[in-house]
């Protein structure tokens, strides 16, 4: 238990103290064995697999976390996939719906992107996404949700925003997105 609800250090910390309570249980409750060494032996052994044992659960716990963070995660652009949109989303206007807040969905979808695949190759297309995301986590506020929800599409979710105002967030990425220079599409603005 302390090893997957614990970091590695507290799950050590918690193997050495169940090592010493278990000593102690055997010394008071009068255990006897054939001579002081097979106790120092028994003690050693059963020391090393509690110890053992917190090391590989508090390590499986950690992977299991990195990878439930992960799988929320879209790799190319760093911002949140269709999953976190799901989850958080239906937090964020449940949360809105609670405390009577407007909430705005932007859907954002990149002109003829096929194009840039097809004509300057996937590494161009990737490079866009990946700006497309910088620009979107630049212009993020605290508890905004943006995502790329699959392809060249992206849905950013704004609690405590009227359509004023997620329109007017809209019109700033529409003047910001062609500005930006993409090193594979020299003077080729992404719409």
């Amino acid at each position: 238990l302390a090893g997957w609800r614990l970091p590695r250090l507290g799950a050590v910390a918690a193997a050495v103290l169940a090592i010493v309570v278990w000593g102690l249980a055997q010394r008071i409750g009068g255990a006897t064995h054939w001579s002081a060494a097979v106790w120092a032996v028994n003690l050693t052994t059963q020391g090393i697999a509690l110890m053992t044992i917190a090391v590989l659960v508090s390590s499986l716990a950690e992977r299991v976390r990195i990878e439930r963070a992960a799988a929320r995660v879209d790799p190319l652009t760093g911002l949140g996939n269709r999953r976190a949109l799901v989850e958080q989303g239906r937090l964020l206007v449940d949360l809105c719906r609670r405390h009577r807040h407007a909430v705005s969905v932007a859907v954002i979808d990149l002109d003829h992107f096929k194009q840039v695949n097809d004509r300057f190759g996937h590494l161009a297309g990737d490079q866009v996404l990946r700006g497309i995301g910088e620009l979107l986590a630049a212009e993020a506020r605290e508890g905004d949700l943006y995502c790329r929800f699959g392809g060249e599409e992206f849905v950013l979710l704004l609690p405590a925003t009227r359509a004023d105002g997620a329109a007017g967030l809209a019109q700033r990425l529409l003047q910001l997105l062609p500005r930006r220079e993409f090193s594979l599409l020299p003077g080729r603005p992404v719409t």
